[in-house]
């Protein structure tokens, strides 16, 4: 069995086997600056953007790959 977590948290290195994770610092931020844009403009009609996201995967122990 592989386990993946998501936001590449610290601890993830610190677990043994150490956690391969997604690492996507975008995410957050990206819902940040809509939902503060959105409360600017409230008279505004909301526009919904396709925004694509570029993650990076790290592989570590939990995976149980030799890289």
């Amino acid at each position: 069995m592989a386990l993946i977590g998501f936001c590449n948290e610290p601890f993830t290195l610190l677990a043994k086997p150490s956690i391969s994770t997604i690492n996507s610092n975008q995410i957050g931020r990206l819902v940040a600056e809509a939902f503060l844009e959105s409360m600017k403009n409230t008279k505004k009609k909301t526009i919904l953007n396709k925004i694509i996201l570029t993650p990076e995967l790290i592989i570590r122990e939990s995976s149980n790959i030799n890289i």
